[in-house]
């Protein structure tokens, strides 16, 4: 009886090793290079954000002046990463697997093991 009491953490909550936590972040990535496969879940307003999250999780925070000479769909990514500050590259990066998985609970059974 006791055993059915004791539930496994959430999976978001358990540890990963940093290996796996690196594979984990690339499969998400490789996920939305094809934006298609979450269809009508993803508005204009999530490019932008994944967009954002994406270049701050790479780059780290943006620096410099915003380019006028953009066009408003890079402008808006470009003043999203700016906005986000000096948030840590790491924290970006769960942020972007959060807010995928709040759209596709399952994408991780679509995107092919690396």
């Amino acid at each position: 009886f006791f055993f059915l009491m004791i539930r496994r953490p959430p999976r978001s909550t358990q540890s990963r090793s940093s290996a796996a936590s690196d594979v984990y972040k690339r499969q998400a990535l490789e996920y939305m290079k094809k934006p298609q496969r979450l269809g009508p879940l993803l508005t204009a307003k999530h490019v932008i954000m994944f967009s954002a999250l994406r270049k701050q999780a790479k780059y780290g925070q943006f620096r410099g002046e915003v380019p006028t000479k953009l066009k408003p769909e890079e402008l808006s990514v470009v003043t999203a990463w700016k906005n986000l500050g000096d948030m840590p590259q790491e924290r970006a990066m769960r942020i972007y697997v959060k807010e995928l998985t709040k759209l596709n609970p399952k994408w991780e059974l679509v995107v092919p093991k690396l």
